[in-house]
């Protein structure tokens, strides 16, 4: 039956050259479509577990609110009657260009002080923003941080402004300086982040008293 089949296969092979060619072309075009799928995937896979890696960090468990968030005061309360364990109140939110309704970025508001423990990207803030005066980023309204790839990304330099649209309408946001990745790895966990001061994302949200969650840090078994 194979040898009848191999037979009759290269007979019409021979007979239909360019239909023979233009069968196995469709085949291996096939292939490779269904390949660069499956690729495309898998990279995007990778990136969405690369940029939460960064954004949870070394976060052994996490309180987390529901679509309004949770009350700040939850935090305060967990700092108060457990000092021992750290933790580390977030923002984290997505948010529209202005300009561009198809680019979206993720806002990560962080507490500084706190995040020491939790995301090595943030360890040592103040030399990772490249001699930027700390209050300035804590203080100045709407100021942000991102690294050099997504700030160019956005056609940003430090000291200039960018639109976002997000639930509380239209907010403007400053650079005010640039996070330097310590390796490939951060660089793509970190990649269309703006990185800003717990209280300026609250403000920008339209979130004061709120936030996403709480990352908190426990010993083994609890």
């Amino acid at each position: 039956m194979s040898r009848l089949l191999r037979r009759s296969s290269w007979r019409y092979g021979t007979r239909h050259p360019l239909q023979s060619v233009l069968a196995v072309a469709g085949v291996a075009v096939g292939v490779a479509v269904v390949l660069a799928v499956d690729l495309a995937n898998d990279s995007a896979t990778r990136a969405f577990e690369l940029s939460t890696e960064a954004l949870t960090g070394r976060a052994t468990h996490q309180v987390l609110g529901g679509p309004g968030g949770l009350d700040e005061e939850i935090y305060s309360g967990l700092v108060k009657n457990a000092p021992a364990f750290p933790a580390a109140p977030v923002i984290e939110e997505t948010v529209t260009v202005a300009t561009d309704v198809h680019r979206s970025l993720r806002l990560l508001g962080v507490d500084p002080v706190a995040e020491g423990p939790f995301r090595a990207a943030f360890d040592g803030l103040r030399r990772e923003l490249g001699g930027l005066d700390l209050g300035t980023f804590l203080t100045r309204p709407g100021a942000v941080a991102a690294t050099p790839e997504t700030a160019g990304g956005l056609g940003l330099s430090v000291g200039e402004h960018l639109l976002l649209l997000t639930a509380g309408g239209e907010k403007r946001v400053v650079l005010v300086g640039l996070i330097e990745p310590r390796d490939r790895r951060q660089q793509l966990g970190l990649q269309d982040v703006l990185i800003a001061d717990l209280s300026t994302a609250q403000e920008v949200l339209g979130w004061e008293g709120r936030l996403s969650r709480i990352d908190l840090l426990l010993p083994d078994g609890d």
